[in-house]
């Protein structure tokens, strides 16, 4: 678990060198992964409008083109190095894809406008509260029948219970103070949740259909598709 506080953006933006081969050492099998990140959204040579959520370098974006390759993508990640990093590897498609640097908790979404929304190892960043919060608004910017497909790393409801008290122990309003650490400024923190509480968190927000599409113990990743 983290032993120091470091703002969201700048702990990326640092480690832009050897993120890719860092994402790539997680799995066992790395493509068959964004294979099946990308698998529930239909083959199609017609546009569709895209929303990837903390995109980071675009690794979801190599197997999301070969589904979709007219797919005009908003790319949203607060790390100006991943957003640079993700369009030099995406050269050939730079103008479907349109990047936005920010936080996806505060930046505003068209309502009914995106056929997908993608987020690949980035909520477990958050509390189940702002989840829910943000699916909501996923939710909402969906178009009808629209799907929103989560890659994330899951633990075990012992892990779970485990990380929410090094959370509540660690992160509070007095913790920052002492560190002249700002209370409206996102932090890099992981606390991940189990499956069972992803899939009820996305059921809160308004889901219709909620589907756990990959599990696996080991590397403790899975894979959800939420439905509107």
């Amino acid at each position: 678990m983290q032993s120091r506080l470091e703002e969201m953006g700048s702990f990326f933006d640092v480690r832009i060198d050897g993120y890719d081969e860092h994402m790539r050492a997680m799995f066992e099998d790395f493509e068959l992964y964004y294979e099946t990140i990308a698998r529930p959204i239909a083959e199609t040579t017609k546009p569709i409008d895209v929303l990837d959520l903390g995109c980071g370098t675009g690794a979801e974006l190599n197997t999301l083109f070969k589904q979709a390759p007219q797919a005009c993508v908003t790319a949203v990640d607060l790390s100006a190095q991943m957003l640079n990093r993700l369009l030099q590897k995406f050269e050939a498609y730079k103008g479907q894809i349109t990047p936005v640097q920010g936080s996806y908790l505060s930046l505003p979404f068209a309502k009914h406008h995106y056929d997908y929304a993608v987020s690949v190892y980035t909520m477990h960043h958050f509390t189940p509260d702002t989840k829910r919060a943000l699916y909501q608004k996923i939710c909402n910017a969906l178009k009808p029948g629209g799907k929103y497909i989560e890659g994330d790393c899951v633990v075990t409801p012992e892990k779970e219970q485990e990380v929410w008290q090094w959370y509540r122990d660690r992160y509070t309003a007095e913790h920052l103070q002492a560190a002249c650490a700002p209370e409206n400024t996102l932090y890099h923190i992981d606390i991940p949740c189990t499956v069972e509480t992803q899939l009820q968190l996305m059921r809160e927000a308004g889901f219709a259909n909620v589907e756990l599409i990959w599990y696996r113990e080991k590397e403790e990743s899975a894979i959800f598709v939420a439905e509107v």
